[in-house]
């Protein structure tokens, strides 16, 4: 996959002007070691679904994000979200971001804020490989993280004006205007578990489709995915 340019990165749709300082806060956050005490026996090891071995071609959390970014073709509060999610995951189960699990754990919030504030998006098949893992893979992993996050998905305007006045500020911005509630709150009621039990995608609304098809519509993003 081509790693595209900043200017063609900051020239999508879905470029955040704080999506440089979400990098560099995760990047920051990152423990050197989330197995706990240093051991030569694995079984002592605790580890969870998001955990994987890196290796020298593991891209940076940075460049991660900006492959998403570029090739997702999200809206660009999708990125808030997934920041948003990602805090709640730590509130919620204590773990620690490192390099061995926070590659799929932005993965699992990326998918879950995509098909929250986004009519049109994405399969999962596709995610699944702008990602790096496979198609069953990613689909545990959704669900991991929805159930960890006990299918909290809301985001108030409130917490969104302030995470972006945060970040803003780390990234030494100015602050941004509210953004209405509303727009964080029209799909929550088709994310429920039991939807989420028998399939990974939010069900398509009756009057326009919620998921753009894998074989159709996608072209020109798979093109530029395979230069």
């Amino acid at each position: 996959m081509a790693c595209p340019s900043l200017n063609e990165i900051k020239a999508s749709g879905s470029y955040h002007v704080v999506l440089p300082v979400i990098g560099k806060v995760l990047k920051e956050s990152l423990v050197t070691d989330t197995f706990g005490e240093a051991s030569s026996d694995e079984e002592e090891r605790e580890v969870t679904l998001f955990h994987g071995h890196i290796s020298k071609d593991t891209p940076s959390i940075e460049k991660f994000l900006y492959r998403m970014c570029f090739y997702g073709q999200s809206s660009k509060e999708v990125f808030v979200m997934t920041y948003i999610y990602l805090r709640r995951y730590q509130e919620k189960t204590g773990w620690a971001l490192s390099a061995e699990n926070v590659h799929r754990l932005v993965l699992a919030a990326f998918v879950a804020a995509v098909k929250v504030r986004d009519d049109v998006h994405y399969c999962n098949k596709f995610y699944s490989r702008l990602g790096g893992v496979a198609l069953k893979e990613l689909n545990r992993l959704e669900q991991e993280f929805l159930i960890s996050l006990d299918f909290d998905l809301e985001v108030s305007s409130k917490e969104y004006s302030g995470v972006v006045q945060m970040l803003k500020k780390r990234g030494g911005q100015p602050s941004p205007p509210s953004v209405p509630a509303s727009s964080f709150r029209r799909k929550l009621s088709s994310l429920s578990a039991s939807s989420y039990a028998s399939s990974s995608s939010v069900p398509p609304s009756p009057t326009r489709r919620s998921t753009v098809p894998c074989g159709s519509g996608v072209q020109a993003a798979r093109a530029r995915m395979s230069s």
